[in-house]
C-alpha cells in the first residue's frame, strides 16, 4: 500500500495528478479522500495487489512517482 500525503503548501479542492496512469497499472486500486486543508495530510491510499512480492513494489515505485495529491486550478 502507498499513501498518498498533499504536497505542500496546496489547500483547496484536491486534484490527484497522475491519477490516469495510476489507474492504467495492473491490479492497482486507489482509494481516494476529500479535503480542502492538504498539506502533509493523508489524502488516500494505493492498494497494490501482484503475484510476487517484487512485481508489488514495481508498481509501487510507479505510483510514488507518478501520483502526487495537489490544488485544483480553477479554469
Amino acid at each position: 500500500m502507498v499513501n498518498l500525503l498533499g504536497a505542500e503548501g496546496h489547500t483547496g479542492p484536491a486534484y490527484y495528478e497522475g491519477l490516469e496512469q495510476c489507474l492504467a497499472l495492473l491490479k492497482a486500486d486507489p482509494s481516494l479522500r476529500e479535503s480542502r486543508d492538504q498539506t502533509f495530510r493523508k489524502m488516500g491510499h494505493v492498494t497494490i495487489l501482484a503475484d510476487q512480492p517484487e512485481a508489488a513494489m514495481v508498481i509501487a515505485r510507479q505510483v510514488k512517482q507518478q501520483l502526487r495529491v495537489i490544488a485544483k486550478t480553477e479554469g
